[in-house]
């Protein structure tokens, strides 16, 4: 679960109290959506458990992990999809090392 925090912050260059905070700005926002996604579904944790590593409601969580799903399913942004698939190559190194 650290890596994947650790992992998002380095690639978007956003500290961890950033990506874990209440703002709402969307340069830490899309971040924060992202590990939320990235830790649902790659890491298969259920909403309750992030919701604890982010002090907020499973129903919040529901909300990121559904903003990514949408912006992946739309195909209007790019680089959304192209964020993940980065995302999801550099945790495999990490794992790997």
């Amino acid at each position: 679960m650290k890596k994947v925090i650790n992992c998002v912050c380095k690639y978007y260059k956003i500290g961890t109290k950033e990506l874990i905070g209440r703002s709402r700005k969307p340069n830490y926002v899309i971040p924060r959506h992202m590990v939320q996604y990235l830790m649902r579904n790659e890491l298969n944790m259920n909403y309750v458990e992030i919701a604890k590593v982010f002090k907020r409601r499973h129903n919040s969580i529901m909300h990121g992990v559904k903003c990514i799903d949408t912006q992946l399913t739309n195909k209007l942004d790019a680089s959304i999809k192209n964020d993940l698939i980065s995302l999801k190559q550099n945790l495999l190194t990490i794992i790997n090392k």
